[in-house]
């Protein structure tokens, strides 16, 4: 939804309107649009790839940890 050109167009709606985004005021032309105005569709598309791999590795529970660490030895007293 990041480069979507129907997204672009409702948020354009929303925040250029009062109340919420009307749909009928959108073109339908904007469907055949494969990203919103100015967007590169390759870099797009390696963007939302980039975003799936980071998504994937944020919900990884293998690399979770149970506890901090305890804070160093210099930072001992300030610790709370």
């Amino acid at each position: 939804m990041l480069s979507d050109a129907v997204a672009y167009r409702l948020v354009l709606d929303a925040v250029t309107h009062d109340g919420p985004a009307d749909p009928a005021r959108v073109s339908l032309t904007v469907c055949l649009q494969t990203t919103m105005p100015d967007v590169d569709p390759v870099g797009a598309a390696g963007f939302a790839n980039t975003l799936v791999a980071l998504s994937v590795g944020l919900l990884n529970a293998t690399t979770y940890v149970n506890a901090e660490r305890p804070p160093p030895a210099y930072a001992e007293p300030y610790a709370s």
